[in-house]
């Protein structure tokens, strides 16, 4: 559109004769470009969302990629220094979904799901506000938007019944070198 304002302007100064402009009656440039920016966010936003529950509910991944998934969470919306979700988006994943203090009929106990399906702590293993997605075999992604702190271990060894998740000390020691990390900055 602006090369069109540009064109315009460039006919109104030498094509027409004295005293005859080219005036915009109806210019609607504004809302176009408000429009396409919005929808390249909600694509990016969309595909983000079809990857995570592509990866969480098929399982193919690896620990790099998965951290790499939950990068834009951990930094508020943005990682690499693209923006892939709005900050207001991140924090709105953050809220725990509506009758989170029912009882989960798979699980048979509330659980920490937020709005956007992401569990807000995995008992056990981390406390919040983190956004997870616990997977088969003991593997868990994170990521820590308060630090900015993005992590996967993947895992595919089925536990039984153990009194103590078998990453519990990782995952404290790793969130311990990430604070310690950030207040060294």
């Amino acid at each position: 559109m602006n090369v069109l304002a540009v064109k315009v302007a460039e006919i109104n100064r030498a094509g027409l004769p004295p005293g005859v402009t080219i005036v915009p009656h109806y210019d609607r440039t504004a809302l176009i470009d408000r429009t396409l920016h919005t929808v390249r966010r909600n694509m990016a936003e969309g595909i983000g969302f079809v990857l995570v529950v592509l990866v969480a509910f098929l399982g193919i991944a690896n620990a790099r990629s998965l951290a790499r998934l939950f990068s834009p969470l951990a930094g508020a919306g943005e990682a690499a220094g693209r923006r892939f979700l709005s900050a207001e988006r991140v924090a709105g994943l953050l809220e725990p979904r509506p009758g989170v203090e029912l009882e989960d009929l798979t699980y048979g106990r509330p659980m920490p799901v937020g709005a956007g399906g992401l569990w807000l702590a995995a008992p056990g293993l981390l406390d919040g506000p983190v956004l997870c997605h616990p997977g088969v075999g003991g593997a868990i992604a994170w990521a820590e938007p308060g630090t900015g702190l993005s992590v996967a271990i993947c895992h595919d060894r089925m536990f039984g019944p153990v009194p103590e998740h078998p990453f519990a000390q990782l995952t404290a020691t790793i969130r311990a070198l990430a604070r310690r990390e950030k207040g060294a900055r």
